[in-house]
């Protein structure tokens, strides 16, 4: 029965082969390691060989889109018309004898893709308003307001944020119109549908 022969390696090949071993155990682990699983890619290796492609972040940050992104902080200066813009005298107008009538009206409003726009229903001072509305998808930027007739650049906000569904309610301070300014951020359109019910009339 014939020998095996067996290769029996000295101290300093077992010692090389190891340190080639490590060698290459690290350019992998910084080249696909590293990039792909912790997003670490300080040679730019990763990108280069696409792996950084592959990491997926645990913060819940892979499913930000322009729609659910962090948004803009709401601050005082966002609340109402410039500093520099006076009260109008007609806000101080006495109310009048008779509200408008009730009424019930369902409306959609369709928000473009990206794009911001009002929509508004005309109130006589200390008339009385309950809304609601929900989106079909997502959610929009919305700024709740009211203007004095006749002077569209002074302007009292009642609610800003961003939100899918709201619902609420509210005296009308000055008469003119009131509503709100809604704002896409997606890039789907989205159809706001509003409930009313109080004493206002359609704007036309």
């Amino acid at each position: 029965m014939a020998e095996i022969a067996h290769q029996i390696l000295d101290k300093k090949s077992i010692i090389k082969q190891v340190i080639i071993a490590l060698i290459i155990g690290g350019v992998i682990l910084v080249s696909a390691v590293l990039p792909a699983e912790y997003g670490i890619d300080p040679l730019g290796i990763g990108k280069a060989t696409g792996f950084s492609k592959l990491y997926v972040p645990d913060n819940g940050t892979e499913n930000i889109t322009a729609a659910n992104a962090p948004h803009k902080v709401i601050t005082l200066a966002n609340v109402g018309s410039p500093v520099d813009v006076a009260k109008p005298a007609a806000a101080d107008n006495p109310p009048p004898v008779t509200q408008l009538a009730e009424r019930t009206d369902d409306i959609r409003v369709l928000v473009p893709a990206g794009k911001g726009l009002e929509y508004k229903v005309n109130m006589l001072k200390y008339g009385q308003i309950k809304y609601e509305w929900i989106t079909d998808k997502g959610e929009v930027y919305f700024d709740f307001h009211g203007e004095v007739k006749d002077n569209s650049n002074y302007f009292e906000s009642y609610t800003i944020a961003y939100s899918n569904n709201m619902a609420g309610s509210l005296v009308a301070p000055f008469e003119g119109p009131h509503g709100w300014y809604f704002k896409n951020n997606s890039g789907e359109d989205i159809t706001v549908k509003l409930k009313l019910n109080g004493q206002y009339l359609l704007k036309q």
